[in-house]
């Protein structure tokens, strides 16, 4: 595996960082518009960093820990192994904050009118909020579905023989 698969959840989370900005820029276009309030940016900005981020420093922690060579190896590895356990809570829990935040907490309309920041494509229309709740069950859904399919088709002798390595060297 290449080297820099060991090191992914930190560099997602320079992504969601970099990301954060961007998004920051367009919103400030949105607040001029009367289109967003400066808290709601600010509320979104938040959950974006807090969620996203905190996922990623979670992940990079137990596969560091692990001394997986790939985040990938969470699919490799059994259901027994601890760090995968880890890992799937730790994702289940992320996906089912996502779904309480969008369905609970009003995430859906905060999303819905800050929508046309967050796509390049059609920059002048927005989602609206069943759109945006219908989006996040297919997200969750999709996520859920691909996870299930690696597990189902992963090799294990790749990151069999990383976490050998590595329990040689640390």
């Amino acid at each position: 595996m290449p080297a820099i698969f060991r090191y992914f959840w930190l560099l997602m989370l320079v992504v969601v960082a970099v990301n954060a900005f961007v998004y920051r820029r367009r919103f400030r276009t949105l607040e001029a518009q009367g289109v967003m309030a400066p808290a709601d940016s600010a509320r979104l900005l938040r959950a974006w960093i807090v969620g996203l981020g905190g996922l990623c420093v979670a992940l990079a922690a137990l596969q560091l820990a692990a001394g997986w060579e790939s985040p990938f190896c969470v699919h490799d590895r059994p259901l027994a192994d601890p760090f995968v356990l880890g890992s799937l809570l730790v994702t289940a829990v992320a996906w089912a904050a996502f779904l309480a935040w969008i369905f609970v907490w009003g995430g859906d309309a905060l999303v819905s009118r800050a929508s046309p920041a967050l796509t390049q494509r059609y920059p002048g229309h927005g989602w609206s909020p069943r759109t945006t709740r219908i989006g996040a069950v297919l997200i969750v859904l999709a996520s859920v579905a691909s996870g299930v399919i690696a597990r189902q088709t992963s090799p294990a002798a790749a990151c069999d023989a990383g976490v050998a390595r590595y329990a040689e060297v640390g």
